[in-house]
Order: structure tokens, then sequence, then C-alpha cells
């Protein structure tokens, strides 16, 4: 059986098998796996695949993919997205004429996202262990010192990030929207996030980080862009937003993630499932 299911915020792959399992949409006793990956940070479009159909999963795997993808600049973690510790910020918004980057977004050229770097947070392995295995534990490190700055858990990033190249590839990209989210309203997000997600994710070293970037902004208000990505399996979108924020030359996080497409599997596919 294929089934065209959506992942919520802050959910893992497994918690949305075990919520369809719940339903009864898929059977409990049968064998599930689902095809490409999202994480908790990431929603959307996530092939579910039960019975003799889990053997097509190097298929799916090798479908083209869409996704709607949402930053702010200013802002960088050593996850590119808000389930990370910051890692640098801009002190006041309103001291940076902010649409001038508008044009930058733009117009910025898809080969400009060859070769990217994985997140240091990623399931790609290096010596036999996921990075964010190895990030974790030297993020830990830094944090556990009593000398630790946001200089130092950067470092350990950049030299994490260093490890490898992703193999996926940007079939185009394009300028989607512009909208506007507060730094309390960022910061809000960051804690339901937090509290949501299961797992060691570092959540209270998390939660600190951005309290202290949000105490420095006075409540400003952000401005938050989205593009339309299509490519590859393997490219990893937090990567695309940590570009785009080299690229402008102030960082940038990456705020959401939705999937919109694989291959010829769509939103309107998808299956409701609500427990």
């Amino acid at each position: 059986m294929i089934i065209s299911a959506y992942k919520k915020w802050g959910e893992t792959p497994l918690e949305t098998i075990r919520r369809f399992k719940a339903t009864s949409i898929i059977p409990n006793n049968d064998k599930v796996t689902y095809a490409g990956r999202l994480d908790p940070a990431a929603e959307g479009l996530l092939i579910l695949l039960s019975g003799e159909d889990r053997f097509k999963k190097e298929d799916f795997l090798k479908l083209p993919k869409t996704y709607n993808v949402s930053f702010v600049l200013g802002i960088s973690t050593d996850t590119y997205d808000l389930l990370g510790l910051i890692t640098n910020y801009v002190d006041k918004y309103v001291d940076i004429h902010m649409e001038k980057y508008v044009d930058k977004i733009k117009n910025i050229p898809i080969s400009s996202f060859n070769r990217l770097k994985y997140p240091p947070f990623s399931s790609r392995t290096f010596d036999g262990k996921p990075l964010w295995l190895i990030s974790r534990d030297k993020s830990y490190e830094a944090i556990n010192k009593s000398t630790v700055n946001q200089q130092d858990i950067s470092k350990i990033s950049t030299v994490l990030s260093t490890y490898i190249s992703t193999q996926g590839q940007v079939f185009s990209y394009k300028f989607f929207d512009q909208g506007h989210i507060s730094s309390q309203s960022l910061l809000e997000k960051v804690n339901v996030l937090c509290n949501n997600v299961t797992g060691d994710f570092r959540q209270e070293a998390i939660k600190d980080s951005w309290n202290v970037w949000n105490k420095s902004q006075s409540h400003e208000v952000i401005p938050e862009y989205t593009v339309q990505i299509e490519c590859s399996s393997g490219t990893y979108m937090r990567s695309i937003v940590n570009s785009i924020g080299l690229i402008v030359g102030i960082g940038a996080v990456t705020t959401r993630i939705i999937r919109t497409k694989i291959g010829s599997y769509s939103l309107d596919d998808v299956i409701p499932c609500e427990l």
C-alpha cells in the first residue's frame, strides 16, 4: 500500500507512522517504512509504504521533490533551523535596510547551490557515526565549558559542516512570498517546537539561546521570506537557507519547511489522519 501522509510540524516520520496505525488507516501489524525523511522542524508530504510496496522505497527516494522554504535573515544557528543554538545575529533590525536584500535573494543563481554542505546536525554518517551525534557531543562539550561563547559554537559548527558535501541537485529556485514575524512570535515558535519534539535535541540549551536573542530585539517585527525549491533527493533545505545567508552576508535561519510534491504525488493526495 502506498499512502500519501502529512507529517506534522514537530513530529518524526516514525510518529507519523504510529499516528496512521493508531487510527487504523494502516493495520497495526503491518510493516511500514517511509520514503524520504523530514526533520522534526519540517512538515508536509511523506510517502508511507507497507506490504510489498516497501520494496519500492528506492524508486520513491529517486523522485524529485518540491518544497516551500521560509527563513529570516540576520540569525544563524548550528542546525540552520529553529531547533538549534544561535551562533550569530544582528543586534538591531531597525538599523538594517532589509529591503536591499530582497533583490539579492530573488536573483541568486542555481549554481550557487552546487555541492552544498550537509548540515552539522543531520543523519548523514561520517566515520560510521551520524553527523548529528558528532555535532551534539561537540556542542555539549562547548556548552559545559565555563568559557563557552557563540564564537566557540560557531567554530565547531563550521568544522563539522566541512566533513562532506551533498550530492543533491537544485533544479529550480524562485522567490515565492514575503511576510513578517515578530521576534516574540519566533521565540514562541522555538519554545513550542522544543516542547513538542521527543528525544534529546538539547531543548533547554536551545530555549535559553533564543531567550537571550529575543531580549536583544525589543520585540521587533522581522521580514520573513519564502522560496520554492525543486530538487533531487539528498538536498537539505536548511543548507540552501544557510547558503542564502552567506550570500547576502548577514546569515539566515530556516523558520519553516513544507514539502509539497514528491514526483507526481502532491499535497492534494494526502489522506486525512487526525487522532
